[in-house]
């Protein structure tokens, strides 16, 4: 792909303006048959959903088995705080996604809806592996105001998810 700047600068102006294009974007992880509710791994969550944010994250569902337990740690992004997010994205984790060539389905895209999974928290390079190994995913879920299909391809393509299109979808946006 041939680097244009002017290309560059109009896609970040844009992504700067439309940010309320997207409506929300809730993290969410999921941690299944834990022994004990004073488990690490509950602020670990926490702790890891709130840096991704950059707000406080909650319990969002528990439930109590026979000698488990099954939690859903969960945080909203708001308005303020998406542009942190997607910075995080941006610089440090999509990158890591296109050089190993993983790209995205237009099918993922369902009805305003986007979901991403980090499967692997520790391939992002300021959390390092010795102090922080985290195995669980976590589901990022976008929603958009606008319900055009090609809009929602074209707007996470400028955030910097590689999706499988052809040129002539992104001519006919234009």
């Amino acid at each position: 792909m041939e680097f244009s700047f002017l290309l560059y600068q109009f896609e970040l102006k844009s992504l700067k303006k439309n940010l309320f294009f997207c409506k929300s974007v809730n993290l969410t992880i999921n941690l299944y048959k834990l022994e004990t509710l004073y488990d690490n791994l509950i602020v670990e969550g926490l702790f890891l959903l709130e840096f991704f944010s950059g707000s406080k994250a909650f319990i969002n569902h528990y439930k109590k088995n026979y000698k488990e337990f099954n939690i859903q740690l969960m945080n909203n992004i708001n308005f303020k705080n998406f542009n942190y997010f997607f910075n995080i994205l941006k610089i440090f984790y999509l990158p890591v996604l296109s050089r190993r060539n993983i790209l995205f389905f237009r099918k993922d895209i369902s009805l305003k809806n986007f979901n991403l999974i980090i499967s692997n928290v520790n391939t992002l390079n300021f959390i390092p592996d010795i102090y922080f190994k985290w195995k669980k995913p976590i589901i990022c879920s976008f929603t958009f105001r606008s319900m055009e299909y090609q809009r929602i391809v074209l707007y996470l393509h400028y955030i910097g998810f590689n999706f499988s299109i052809s040129n002539n979808l992104l001519k006919s946006i234009n």
